[in-house]
């Protein structure tokens, strides 16, 4: 798997083995994850990750290099035009449904709308209005090569490490 070595530009062995850390949390995190089943959602990337992953993926490998990153190109963007035309059919839909005419209360009740449908989204898969909105920012970043890796490992590697932190509280009975 050089190409994937190449792509986070570790070069030499030598590079290599000062970013063991960077490189476990990228395979046990980014490239292969152990889950446990929901059947109650389809979605297998909100699966929570099983606890003895946890475990696994927190190992230390005692290097000091920082989560490893990767550099892309942005690419697959859509058009702003393109996704402003689609916010303001989805309002004009919203509105008509309603019988709304006046811009400033369609917008209101829309956005109204907007959040209560994050926040039903999120209450069902355990987030609030807020991180469901931002997991789908997170996503879409990722798909469109916007929003940097390193923020992304950072945070994975947080959540692992509190998943890590709860398993080690609850097998100590604490």
């Amino acid at each position: 798997m050089r190409d994937v070595l190449v792509e986070h530009g570790l070069i030499g062995l030598d590079s290599v083995l000062s970013n063991l850390n960077g490189l476990w949390s990228y395979a046990t995190t980014e490239w292969l994850r152990l889950t446990l089943p929901n059947p109650d959602d389809q979605t297998r990337t909100r699966w929570p990750i099983h606890p003895l992953w946890g475990y696994i993926s927190s190992i230390d490998w005692e290097t000091n290099r920082s989560p490893l990153s990767r550099s892309f190109k942005a690419t697959q963007i859509p058009d702003d035009k393109r996704i402003l035309t689609l916010g303001a059919s989805s309002m004009a839909a919203y509105m008509a449904k309603y019988g709304i005419t006046d811009f400033d209360e369609g917008l209101d009740r829309y956005i109204l709308a907007l959040h209560q449908h994050f926040y039903t989204c999120g209450e069902f898969i355990g987030l609030s209005a807020e991180d469901f909105i931002l997991e789908k920012v997170r996503l879409r970043g990722r798909e469109y090569n916007t929003i940097l890796n390193v923020n992304e490992a950072e945070q994975k590697r947080l959540e692992v490490d509190k998943a890590a932190k709860d398993c080690r509280k609850e097998s100590d009975g604490e």
